[in-house]
């Protein structure tokens, strides 16, 4: 830990912590935007995480509903500074990795049915072709001026939502009610401005320099393994982590909700 100076803290001192370098600050922000677009929200709950067994806390997990599906979301935030932004470098998406999952809850008049249906190809929201990200870098400069990357704390809020994610499927996998189709996605939310992409080919050649963006995707494809109420097992594969600044979010819910989205069939 760094050695602290003596000089003591101030009410300014403070109050301009809490307008400029507060992830808590942030995080409100992001649970505001995201209740002003109509999700139902649970902020700062607890969950066991699945692969630590800890106790962990998460930021955020959101839903938007209607008489058709559910998008859940596991959302992490993390108020990035100018000095220290994000790096995705991205390639371009293969038809492997064109794909997403749907939960799905078949309700009939005798029984509930579970099953997981894999979207793929320009079914899915991830289209073979585009750019995903393959390698996250949050890029810094030392005092003696040399660029450095350290992802830690990043990593650690992309490992939180993905973990987080586990619990979402397993609540998912045992509602009967409706809606019919459920869609979990893991989101880590950032700063506007903090967010940059540089493209490559295939041959490993750079196509597109660095620049900003305000969404991009990383690619996870991790399975979570579920148990319906009927006693199946249940695997989820969840293929991306989406990556997303706070002024660019309303766009993306509109576009994850959209027929181009988790729900275009």
């Amino acid at each position: 830990m760094a050695k602290l100076q003596p000089t003591p803290i101030t009410a300014q001192d403070l109050e301009d912590f809490t307008a400029n370098d507060s992830d808590f600050d942030f995080e409100m922000k992001v649970l505001a935007l995201l209740q002003n677009a109509g999700l139902q929200c649970r902020h700062a709950g607890t969950y066991r995480d699945p692969v630590t067994d800890k106790i962990r806390q998460f930021d955020m997990r959101a839903f938007l509903d209607n008489a058709e599906y559910t998008l859940a979301m596991a959302v992490e935030c993390k108020n990035l500074r100018p000095n220290n932004p994000l790096l995705l470098s991205a390639v371009p998406r293969t038809q492997d990795e064109g794909f997403h999952n749907v939960l799905y809850c078949n309700r009939r008049t005798t029984f509930t049915g579970f099953s997981v249906e894999s979207f793929n190809g320009t079914s899915s929201a991830y289209k073979p072709g585009e750019m995903v990200g393959k390698k996250t870098d949050q890029v810094g400069r030392e005092t003696t001026g040399d660029l450095v990357s350290n992802d830690e704390v990043t990593f650690d809020k992309i490992s939180q939502a993905i973990n987080s994610c586990q619990g979402l499927i397993e609540e998912l996998s045992k509602k009967v009610s409706a809606p019919p189709k459920r869609v979990i996605v893991p989101v880590l939310v950032i700063s506007p401005g903090s967010l940059w992409e540089v493209d490559y080919d295939s041959t490993g050649s750079i196509t597109a320099l660095p620049h900003q963006v305000k969404r991009g995707t990383l690619f996870l494809d991790n399975t979570w393994k579920s148990v319906s109420p009927y006693g199946h097992e249940l695997s989820y594969r969840l293929s991306h982590l989406e990556i997303v600044t706070l002024d660019g979010l309303p766009q993306a819910i509109k576009f994850w909700s959209s027929q181009d989205g988790f729900f275009c069939y």
